[in-house]
């Protein structure tokens, strides 16, 4: 008798666990409204780092200066770089807030990206992981690739600009 409701308990527990996987499986649609949070291109990135390296040179330096003109001189250009460094943040930063993209079931699409607004025509085939836009008034279709996707979490490559754009659910 024992046997038989372990046995039971068993198969349930089994069967629990396979609905659990196929449920996962499920395919994930692109529909809904994306965030932007951040982006990466090689040169934008290797400009910032740049500034930051000559940022922390200067720093280095400055202690070892000993002409009053000279550490005057510098202190005023760190102080520059210091500022260029944060209004290019916070531009970056302004950008990224006001950008999203809304895929919609019927195969449109909106967005306002990198401050520029657009809409138009959107198909997913996802066995390729590629979205192919096509802006309304535009004879091409760009392509997008889709490095990642999952219900939080978008992350498409713009292969002709090197932009990797990060996005995330914007649950209404």
């Amino acid at each position: 008798m024992k046997s038989y409701s372990m046995k039971k308990l068993l198969a349930i527990a089994i069967l629990a666990l396979l609905v659990g996987i196929i449920s996962c499986a499920k395919k994930q649609s692109i529909v809904g409204q994306w965030k932007l949070v951040g982006a990466q291109q090689k040169t934008i990135d290797s400009l910032f780092d740049a500034l930051k390296i000559n940022i922390q040179n200067m720093e280095d330096t400055l202690p070892k200066i000993a002409d009053a003109a000279g550490k005057e001189l510098m202190t005023q250009q760190l102080e520059e770089n210091k500022q260029l460094l944060k209004n290019a943040e916070e531009q970056l930063n302004n950008i990224y807030k006001s950008s999203y993209l809304k895929y919609r079931a019927d195969g449109t699409y909106e967005g306002m990206l990198l401050g520029q607004s657009e809409s138009g025509t959107y198909t997913y085939d996802e066995a390729n992981k590629v979205i192919k836009g096509k802006m309304a008034g535009s004879e091409t279709a760009g392509e997008l690739k889709v490095e990642r996707l999952n219900a939080d979490s978008l992350i498409i490559t713009i292969s002709e600009e090197n932009i990797r754009l990060i996005f995330l659910s914007d649950k209404e």
